[in-house]
C-alpha cells in the first residue's frame, strides 16, 4: 500500500501535532497539504493532484471513501466532540502498519492512499483515540472471524469516474471545479444567472495552475449549467448528471434539497 500521506512512526507524529499551538497547527497543515501535491507531482499524478487539493481544503464534514484517477481519500469527522487522533490499519498488512489521518481547518481529520494493483476490493478498519473501529462514513462492512466490524471497499474498474463536481455542503454552498490549461478565461453559465456567458468568471487556483473554481450559495431546486472556456459551452466533465435543456443544448445538472 503506497500512501502520500502519513507516516508509520504513528506516535511521533500525532504527539508532534498535538502538543502545537493553533496558528502553527494550521501554518503546518497548509504546507502538508503543500507536501502532498507536490509528492503526487513526483509521481507523476498532477492532474490528480488538482482535484484531491480541492476537496481536502474543503471538506467540512466526513464522506464515505472517494476515488479519484487512482487514489482513494478517506475521512472522518464527529462534529463538536473533540477527538485527537485518527488512524488507518489495512487488512493487506495484516494491521501491522497503522496511517495517522491529518486535520483540515475544519477540523475534518483525511487520509490519503493510492490504489493498489490487482485489487478488487480493501478491508481496513481505524483507530480513534486508541479505539479500534469501522468506518461510520463507509456503510460496507462486515464482521470477521474474530467477531470484529471491519470496513469495505470495492475498487471499482474506472476509478477517475467517482470523483465528481459540484461540491455541495450541507449550507447550500456550491463549489464549481473546472480544469482546462492554465491562464484562461473560464465562465460558469446557468439557469442561475439566465445563462449569461460573462457574469460568473471563476479563479485560478494558485496552487494548482489549469483548476478554476468558483463558490456560490444556491436556492434548494434543479439548477443546470455549462462552463464557457475560449467562447465554447462545456458540459462538466466530472459531472455524471446530464440534460439536454430546453434550447436543445447539452448541460450538467446538480439538485439541491
Amino acid at each position: 500500500m503506497r500512501v502520500f500521506y502519513g507516516s508509520k512512526d504513528h506516535h511521533y507524529f500525532t504527539d508532534h501535532i498535538y502538543s502545537m499551538t493553533d496558528k502553527p497547527i494550521k501554518i503546518f497543515i497548509a504546507v502538508s497539504i503543500l507536501l502532498i501535491l507536490i509528492s503526487m507531482t513526483v509521481f507523476g499524478m498532477e492532474g490528480n493532484s488538482l482535484s484531491i487539493h480541492i476537496v481536502v481544503s474543503e471538506l467540512t464534514e466526513a464522506h464515505s471513501p472517494m476515488f479519484m484517477d487512482n487514489h482513494i481519500l478517506f475521512s472522518y469527522y464527529e462534529g463538536k466532540k473533540y477527538i485527537r487522533r485518527v488512524a488507518i490499519a489495512f487488512e493487506s498488512d495484516n494491521y501491522r502498519q497503522v496511517y495517522p489521518f491529518m486535520k483540515n481547518e475544519y477540523n475534518v481529520f483525511f487520509f490519503i492512499a493510492e490504489i493498489p494493483e490487482k485489487t478488487d476490493s480493501l478491508n481496513y478498519r481505524l483507530i480513534v483515540d486508541g479505539v479500534w473501529t469501522h468506518d461510520p462514513a463507509n456503510e460496507n462492512s462486515f464482521l470477521s472471524s474474530e467477531q470484529l466490524r471491519v470496513s469495505n471497499l470495492d475498487i471499482p474498474k474506472r476509478f477517475n469516474e467517482y470523483f465528481t463536481t459540484p461540491l455541495i455542503n450541507d449550507d447550500g454552498n456550491v463549489r464549481f471545479i473546472y480544469k482546462d490549461k492554465g491562464n484562461k478565461h473560464i465562465y460558469l453559465s446557468g439557469n442561475f444567472n439566465n445563462w449569461d456567458p460573462f457574469m460568473l468568471r471563476m479563479t485560478e487556483d494558485i496552487k494548482a495552475p489549469g483548476t478554476y473554481t468558483i463558490s456560490l450559495r444556491m436556492s434548494p431546486g434543479t439548477h443546470y449549467y455549462t462552463f464557457i472556456s475560449d467562447g465554447v459551452t462545456i458540459q462538466d466533465p466530472n459531472n455524471p448528471r446530464k440534460a439536454i435543456d430546453k434550447r436543445g443544448n447539452a448541460v450538467s445538472f446538480i439538485e439541491i434539497n
